[in-house]
């Protein structure tokens, strides 16, 4: 099965590359948006039956994207049900918890990986790096509910990177108290 993360043309993964912002497209009917978020998380379900950790970090990472910054844009969202926009809470809530619990598992996967790739391009003197990985998220996500509605604000660009064992800087979401507190 082929993979849900990028990799760079040094053999390093980017999951920032694979898990990107999903722009707005007000002519797509509203509906569509809901079926995409709704087969993202079917995906993230077989990745963990199959326990592919990365894949899995990476599909909760775009439907958060998708929940918490592309549906709420949408021109129909204020009149969808309001047992959609709950659904849709719900399930971010539930993929940012697990998120966070990913988060260490999916750093010490990375490194592995990186390691035996740096080994292997090493082993050939055309690689010569400091193991870093771009591990950034699409977006910091923090929610706070406006009548209803779902916004994420964004946090600086510094929190978004994974460094690798050289720096060991690898951020994501803030707690999940915190953030359910804000709604």
């Amino acid at each position: 099965m082929r993979s849900s993360y990028s990799s760079s043309s040094s053999g390093a993964i980017n999951i920032a590359m694979s898990a990107q912002k999903l722009e707005v497209d007000n002519r797509i009917s509203l509906r569509f948006y809901y079926r995409i978020a709704d087969n993202i998380l079917r995906q993230a379900d077989i990745f963990r039956a199959e326990k592919n950790i990365i894949d899995l970090y990476v599909m909760l990472l775009r439907f958060s994207s998708l929940a918490s910054e592309t549906i709420p844009r949408h021109r129909e969202y204020r009149s969808s049900p309001q047992s959609k926009k709950q659904s849709l809470k719900k399930g971010l809530l539930i993929s940012l918890n697990e998120l966070e619990t990913l988060k260490p598992l999916v750093q010490q996967k990375i490194n592995e990986l990186n390691s035996k790739i740096a080994h292997q391009q090493n082993g050939r003197g055309n690689f010569h790096s400091n193991n870093s990985v771009d591990f950034s998220p699409v977006k910091k996500q923090t929610l706070a509910s406006n009548n209803g509605q779902i916004k994420a604000v964004r946090a600086t660009a510094k929190e978004y990177v994974y460094q690798g064992s050289s720096g060991q800087q690898f951020s994501y979401v803030r707690p999940v108290e915190e953030q359910v507190r804000r709604l």
